[in-house]
């Protein structure tokens, strides 16, 4: 017995035709397109970041080694100088080849310190005495590629030959 052959639409199967398909996989496609640029975008944001803590960690490194009175275990012992125009700078490397440097910005020098009637100023000059308190402007520049991070942190060293006291109630009414 022959099978008549099937014809016309009016059967009960159903499918999707060829642009139903193909519109599906361009919308999957940019849906796709739009979650791995979004994943990238997280990576660069937390290398940024990383970046950002190592500059902060240095910048805060530098400056409390600046901040230390004369210690020879320091690789660098940096001791107060009356009127000082500026300190050493320092670079070097960390691991996965980022270089560093760390460099003094501006130097303030206490004008007048505080007392009954004044208060601490600091000036860009520094006063024929030097009164032992220095505003120090620290910038730490890192490079990783193309890319370059800073961070500048301020601090206030002082002579270590001054001793301290609150209110600076010294013989000579001064730190030092």
């Amino acid at each position: 017995m022959a099978q008549a052959p099937i014809t016309g639409h009016g059967g009960t199967e159903s499918g999707e035709t060829l642009i139903e398909i193909l519109i599906a996989l361009i919308l999957m496609g940019v849906a796709i397109t739009g979650l791995l640029a979004g994943v990238f975008a997280v990576g660069a944001v937390a290398n940024k970041n990383a970046e950002r803590t190592h500059v902060g960690n240095s910048a805060q490194a530098f400056a409390e080694e600046l901040k230390q009175p004369i210690d020879p275990s320091l690789p660098l012992a940096f001791t107060y100088v009356d009127c000082a125009p500026t300190y050493p700078t320092f670079s070097g490397t960390l691991p996965g080849a980022t270089t560093y440097s760390a460099s003094i910005l501006d130097i303030e020098y206490a004008t007048s310190l505080p007392g009954p009637t004044s208060s601490l100023a600091w000036g860009s000059t520094c006063p024929a005495d030097d009164l032992g308190l220095q505003l120090v402007t620290i910038e730490v520049e890192f490079t990783s590629g193309s890319t370059v991070t800073t961070e500048t942190i301020t601090i206030v060293k002082r002579d270590a030959a001054c001793t301290y006291s609150v209110a600076f109630q010294n013989t000579d009414q001064g730190p030092c």
